[in-house]
């Protein structure tokens, strides 16, 4: 197995399991943050079997956690990510934004965890699959854990392929599908990083 691009962190940001088993790789990493925690993650060529989950713990009022992930999945790469937001404190907010250029087999769930004590906090999912290929499989599963009426939660997801509209547009202007397509997924990638707050 390999198992790159592991980093541990002083400070704000806790590294605490990290395990491997043979043709997995698979990772833990739990995030603790005084203030705003502002974190965008791009993949592209991992291993082919990779399984990431992502925790962020916000257990102090005024919390903030900004998390945008873009995946670009290769074909035959096989793939979970697990978003997780655990809010046990008044006033703290969450959002995730997560887009999959998908060419593999890939599967993503956000869980936003609002216990009684998280009263006036909110909570946002957003997860985007595009499907690249017939062979290409997505999976998403927005999840809300609401156990205090007074917050403001909302999820969505989307699993599709590209925009057919777009490519004939650029087909129209000269420019080949192949090209084309490759023009709409760089902008879709500029899209969730001009999204990620600075």
């Amino acid at each position: 197995f390999k198992n790159k691009n592991i980093f541990k962190f002083e400070g704000d940001v806790i590294v605490t399991e990290i395990n491997a088993c043979e043709e997995v790789n698979y990772s833990t990493t739990i995030y603790h943050c005084d203030g705003t925690l502002s974190l965008f993650i791009f993949e592209k060529e991992r291993e082919s079997t990779t399984k990431q989950n992502t925790i962020v713990v916000l257990n102090k009022e005024g919390q903030k956690a900004f998390v945008n992930i873009v995946i670009q999945a290769q074909e035959g790469q096989k793939r979970d990510d697990y978003i997780e937001f655990q809010h046990s404190c008044k006033n703290t907010y969450s959002e995730v934004n997560y887009l999959c250029l998908n060419n593999g087999i890939v599967t993503s769930q956000a869980n936003s965890l609002l216990d009684v004590a998280s009263r006036q906090s909110e909570s946002y999912q957003n997860l985007k699959h595009i499907l690249l290929s017939e062979k290409a499989k997505s999976y998403a599963k927005p999840n809300l854990m609401i156990q205090n009426p007074d917050v403001m939660a909302k999820h969505g997801t989307n699993i599709g392929s590209l925009n057919e509209n777009s490519l004939e547009y650029l087909q129209m202007r000269g420019i080949d599908k192949e090209t084309g397509k490759l023009i709409i997924q760089k902008s879709l990638i500029e899209g969730a990083i001009d999204k990620h707050p600075q």
